[in-house]
């Protein structure tokens, strides 16, 4: 009887402490980190609800986080605005592989405008330093040749975009953006979950039983779990469901996946928020190499150029 009751406690004792961390992780996530579901879908809005910039847009949309599409709306914005000038000139390329025919793409320029209104210091920085378009410029400066030296250099190309966003995301907000309490609650969670893992070698040397590995899963869980734990402020939700209006507008109202950042420069911000909704893909995609990543290689770019370099 005393064997058979010590290996139920080997195999039950740690089960039980895992079922309880877990259990409340998951009421903490549910209580804290998760989003309320909307009472229904959102209505749709034929204008913006906030004229806001498109990195505030951006965040309230991405929950604090901002996206390199985020950052291509903040230079059309710029463009609008007056700030800086952005020039297309239309060239024909190759078509992939060169085997296809040919298509017309654009090479980009950028110079200094006229501003309407100061840029902020996230600005600022997107202009002299991502597009290397410094404060005594008097010349254009081609984006497209820009944007493959920032490729080549792939970590700080990076780097750079990394920098451009958290500035951007400290910089003043009309709103606050995310719930304190949320984080708050993750490092709870975090911390627990890094307690359960460190009392798995101590109860297993005290029970001589594998069965306290769990405790190392599950605290292993409760430790990735934790970063999940981010959600918008009450005003930023509700300034999400807003958005989420305009959008199924804009979704309804034309093409705009295909249209060009120029076209949607003309729009204003309307369709500049387009780009920060998630909805001119075409808009983003001759700009991708601005924030290049690290795996992007000199090699690769010689072997497979962008659409840009390649001449009809």
């Amino acid at each position: 009887g005393g064997d058979f009751g010590m290996d139920t406690v080997r195999w039950l004792l740690p089960a039980l402490i895992s079922a309880a961390a877990g259990g409340w992780a998951l009421w903490m996530y549910l209580r804290w980190g998760a989003e309320p579901a909307a009472d229904a879908p959102p209505e749709p809005r034929s204008a913006p609800p906030r004229d806001w910039p498109p990195a505030v847009v951006g965040l309230v949309w991405n929950r604090g986080e901002l996206l390199p599409r985020d950052m291509v709306a903040t230079l059309a914005d710029l463009a609008w605005r007056g700030v800086i000038s952005l020039d297309a000139e239309p060239v024909t390329v190759l078509s992939a592989g060169g085997i296809a025919g040919t298509e017309q793409e654009y090479r980009y320029y950028v110079s200094r405008g006229s501003a309407r209104g100061a840029p902020t210091d996230s600005e600022r920085y997107l202009i002299e330093t991502v597009l290397g378009l410094g404060p005594d410029a008097d010349a254009p400066v081609s984006l497209s040749e820009r944007m493959l030296d920032v490729a080549r250099h792939a970590d700080a190309g990076y780097a750079r975009f990394d920098q451009w966003r958290r500035m951007a995301a400290s910089e003043p907000h009309p709103l606050p953006i995310e719930d304190p309490n949320a984080r708050r609650v993750g490092r709870r969670v975090l911390t627990a979950g890094v307690a359960l893992m460190a009392l798995c070698y101590p109860l297993a040397a005290a029970l001589g039983s594998v069965h306290s590995l769990l405790l190392l899963g599950v605290g292993g869980v409760m430790v990735f779990a934790s970063k999940a734990f981010r959600r918008r402020s009450p005003e930023a939700l509700a300034a999400f469901r807003e958005w989420q209006g305009f959008r199924v507008h804009l979704a309804t109202s034309g093409e705009l996946s295909r249209a060009p950042i120029q076209a949607l420069i003309l729009q204003g911000r309307p369709g500049i928020y387009a780009i920060t909704l998630g909805l001119a893909t075409a808009a983003v995609e001759p700009f991708r190499l601005l924030w290049a990543d690290r795996t992007v290689s000199a090699s690769s770019l010689d072997k497979y150029p962008p659409a840009f370099l390649r001449r009809g």
